[in-house]
């Protein structure tokens, strides 16, 4: 017995790790064979951007109002005009090729249906069509979620909301903000804990205040929370929280990731666990391309990796580069392999998806405003790094960290 404890166990354990080690390093070398030789070439052509683009256009022309042009509905399932549905429609004229022409709204018209909806109090928008109980508190969708959003539509039309976001004040000091960071960065996040999407919002819309109001007062604060985030990383994942367990594990972390790292992107703040990080995001990539645990993964699960892949690819030794291409070249196939006949994105194939409201809901394998948006950003960023074509959209704190203007 103690022969086989001092001898036999530790040699095994080594044997082992020299197998994995090994085997690893012939299925990357494999990948990178395949990428030059099969799979670069039959995935780029079955990726075609311009057609992708029009069937969006179009989807997003049927949910365009009647009556007033900068008023649309969520989907064709949907039968009230949301604030929501308005903004993933003036978000989409960046990055699809002729929206801007053929929705024919003048600037002015929707700065002014925008502004509409500000409250002077706050600095939040808020919309009659989907209030409810958990709009005004919660982060992953909400007036905070929408603010983040919004910021975005008014970049693309050259101009920041009329008021300031003055609710940011509710969070201008270290003790308040304190509140938000985790107690513990060394445990498992549920995905009811929603710490991450909220402190997103805020840091964000703080940044934002800073660059395009000039307001210094959220100095301190922003750079509290960049240290934070920086000095808790977990060395050997790359990303924040206790090392995964499982694959529900896994994901969830690098959904926090995606959070979190448009805070440290947007201020150009290096890291230096890159490597680690394109592990822990390349293993959650499926046998579909998508990155969820699901085959069907979602919108917000494949953008939360396909991203994170981007940005941090500079930063990669070559062969992790091409291992990351690759990848990228299978999702993009997946991406657009979510596009319904309606011209419009789903959420989550073959599930019917409401988000946050009645309102804003889609039934089964039919389109809507959010992940058509969400998933033609992912689209663009694709095309842009995988086929070298110029899309370049705006750059603002939040979703735009990777914006080249």
């Amino acid at each position: 017995m103690n022969f086989m404890k001092l001898i036999i166990r530790p040699i095994w354990r080594l044997y082992l790790k020299i197998y994995r080690t090994v085997l690893q390093f012939l299925i990357s070398k494999e990948v990178v064979f395949r990428y030059h030789f099969f799979d670069r070439h039959k995935i780029k052509a079955s990726f075609d951007f311009e057609v992708t683009c029009k069937r969006a256009e179009a989807f997003c022309i049927s949910c365009q109002s009647e009556n007033s042009k900068a008023n649309f509905v969520y989907s064709h399932s949907s039968k009230e005009e949301t604030l929501y549905a308005s903004v993933y429609a003036c978000l989409l004229t960046e990055i699809t090729y002729g929206l801007t022409e053929r929705l024919e709204i003048e600037n002015q018209r929707w700065l002014r249906y925008f502004d509409s909806f500000q409250s002077a109090e706050t600095g939040l928008f808020f919309d009659e069509a989907i209030e409810c109980e958990w709009f005004p508190d919660s982060d992953w969708w909400g007036a905070r979620h929408l603010a983040l959003h919004l910021i975005g539509a008014y970049r693309v039309l050259g101009a920041i909301p009329k008021y300031e976001f003055k609710f940011l004040e509710n969070y201008n000091s270290i003790e308040k903000i304190n509140l938000l960071l985790p107690t513990s960065w060394n445990e498992v996040y549920s995905p009811d804990s929603d710490f991450d999407n909220k402190l997103m919002n805020i840091i964000c819309l703080m940044q934002f205040e800073r660059d395009f109001r000039g307001l210094n007062i959220y100095n301190g604060v922003i750079d509290h929370v960049i240290a934070a985030l920086v000095n808790n990383i977990n060395e050997y994942t790359g990303l924040w929280g206790r090392t995964p367990r499982t694959n529900d594990e896994l994901s969830r972390s690098v959904q926090i990731a995606y959070h979190l790292i448009p805070i440290l992107a947007y201020d150009s703040i290096e890291i230096f666990q890159y490597e680690r990080m394109a592990e822990s995001v390349l293993a959650t990539q499926n046998k579909a391309g998508g990155y969820g645990v699901a085959l069907n993964s979602s919108a917000c699960e494949d953008i939360d990796s396909s991203d994170l892949l981007i940005w941090m690819y500079p930063y990669l030794k070559h062969d992790t580069q091409l291992i990351v291409n690759v990848s990228l070249w299978k999702h993009a196939e997946w991406v657009t392999s979510n596009q319904c006949r309606d011209g419009g994105f789903v959420f989550r194939k073959h599930q019917k998806f409401i988000y946050g409201h009645r309102n804003m809901g889609a039934s089964a394998q039919h389109g809507a405003m959010f992940p058509t948006w969400f998933r033609m950003l992912s689209l663009c960023h694709l095309e842009q790094h995988l086929n070298g074509k110029q899309i370049a959209h705006h750059r603002s704190p939040g979703y735009y960290f990777l914006g080249q203007r």
